[in-house]
Order: C-alpha cells, then structure tokens, then sequence
C-alpha cells in the first residue's frame, strides 16, 4: 500500500480496502491479486468511485472470469471473440488463473 500510496491519487488505507475486498475472494492470488490491486485503483480514478467498490467489481469479474467478464465489458470496454474464446478454454480445464489474466 504504502508503494502504491506514492504513485498514485489514493491513500493507503484506500489501497488497503480495496486490497481487503479482493481478499473477500479466494481464487484470486498471487500476481493476479497485486495486478487487481493495481487495476482497482486506476478503475476507482476512472470511474469516480471509491477503491473498495471498483476493487469488488473488478473480484466479482475475475472470481467467475467467464460469466465475469460481462459485467465489467459495458465499463471497459468489450473483449474480442478470440480473448472470451480463449477464457472458456482456461475455464473449461479449470486453469483459473490464466482465465483472470486474460480479464
């Protein structure tokens, strides 16, 4: 927190419950877990929200990346065939992790 707290608009106890409501979800992890940190807080500044609420949205779309990835396309934009082709197949061999990081 206290890293990203210098690099960005964001305190660190905002970093640290965004961090704490992506903890909420347990098959993110790892470097997917710092890279969602990360993109919560460039999703809160872009959004005008706070870090905790994009950082539940942002868990909400990785903890089920098939399903997920529609309920962030209206606010990030819309993956291609090829990207949401490809997360089934992760999906479909349970590689979790590598469905996330296609989100």
């Amino acid at each position: 927190a206290e890293e990203l707290e210098r690099t960005t608009l964001f305190n660190g106890e905002q970093i640290q419950d965004g961090a704490t409501a992506l903890l909420y979800f347990r098959n993110i992890s790892g470097d997917t877990l710092k890279e969602a940190i990360k993109l919560s807080l460039d999703m809160a500044q872009a959004w005008n929200t706070d870090v905790a609420s994009a950082a539940q949205m942002l868990g909400r779309a990785l903890s089920d990346p098939e399903e997920g990835i529609n309920r962030l396309e209206g606010k990030v934009g819309e993956l291609s065939f090829a990207e949401k082709e490809l997360i089934k197949q992760f999906v479909a061999t349970n590689d979790i992790a590598a469905a996330q990081k296609v989100i």
